[in-house]
């Protein structure tokens, strides 16, 4: 009888991977002999790769090749509140979206998604979002990152006409509080994504007139101060969040040399990490469905 003996082992393995421990003795005669094993302090240590965060805004934006936007789903909202997701995302007759939909997409060519996002429908009174919707959307985005795509994330349609993200200064000054309490979640939720994921603070908001192509000085600062706050909420979060490229919009849909001197690129805490982003619809007919015999 042979006394025991110690042996050190590092494996390397897949995180979905098992394993079985088997000890063979090699003989003179090229035979083995099994012996039992006996496993004692068996340490387990995850290692991940670093998340790469290090693109610039304006080198992520050259890698974006052609993008797509994944409309009228989970952007799309109605008169009464639901608890279903489902209800919401197939309001505007689309189906359910499914993975096999990105992978579609990605084969097509294209290499980043927008996905819009209304919110305001999944929050409760202290503005904290409903867990399934988050869920929800969270499920979304991983369909387009797995598919190795960009992915634009953003506050949708919470800022559309009536609805209660306005660009004027008593607005945000009412509503400064709900929005960085949603970002912050958003936020949260999102931090240990690498650079595929980029954050767009609204769409197109508009002032309390429902002005689309210009507004007041009032409502250009609201705009400018949305965009701060929204800048400064995301990178109080920390992680990965910290280096994210963000995309602040101009106001609403003005494209105009005049509209867009009143804008104001956020002071950020990282360089180079600021995408702006203009709407505009010129020429109007060219844009616009209603419009089917205009093509060029």
């Amino acid at each position: 009888t042979k006394s025991p003996q110690t042996y050190e082992y590092i494996f390397t393995m897949p995180e979905t991977a098992c394993c079985m421990f088997s000890l063979f003795i090699g003989n003179s005669d090229n035979s083995t002999t099994p012996y039992d094993v006996t496993i004692s302090n068996l340490m387990v240590t995850e290692y991940t790769s670093a998340a790469d965060m290090s693109l610039t805004a304006a080198e992520l934006v050259d890698d974006i090749t052609f993008g797509w936007n994944l409309g009228n789903t989970l952007d799309t909202f109605t008169d009464v509140a639901v608890d279903a997701p489902a209800y919401y995302e197939t309001s505007a007759s689309n189906p359910i979206t499914e993975k096999h939909m990105l992978d579609t997409v990605k084969a097509s060519g294209i290499n980043a998604v927008r996905i819009p996002v209304t919110w305001f429908y999944h929050m409760d009174e202290n503005n904290i979002v409903d867990e399934a919707w988050m869920n929800r959307v969270q499920e979304v985005v991983d369909y387009v990152i797995d598919n190795d795509m960009y992915c634009i994330l953003n506050v949708h349609h919470d800022g559309l006409e009536h609805n209660w993200l306005k660009a004027s200064m008593n607005n945000y000054n009412t509503n400064k509080e709900k929005f960085e309490t949603l970002w912050r979640q958003i936020a949260e939720r999102f931090q240990d994504y690498d650079e595929h994921l980029l954050f767009e603070g609204f769409n197109e908001v508009t002032d309390d007139n429902i002005n689309w192509t210009t507004t007041s000085e009032d409502g250009f600062a609201a705009i400018n101060s949305y965009n701060q706050l929204f800048v400064d909420t995301v990178r109080a979060t920390g992680g990965n969040n910290t280096n994210r490229c963000l995309i602040c919009n101009t106001y609403a849909t003005a494209s105009t040399e005049s509209a867009l001197e009143q804008y104001q690129l956020p002071v950020d805490t990282v360089e180079n990490r600021l995408i702006a982003e203009v709407h505009s619809y010129e020429p109007y007919q060219f844009c616009f469905v209603e419009y089917p015999d205009v093509t060029t």
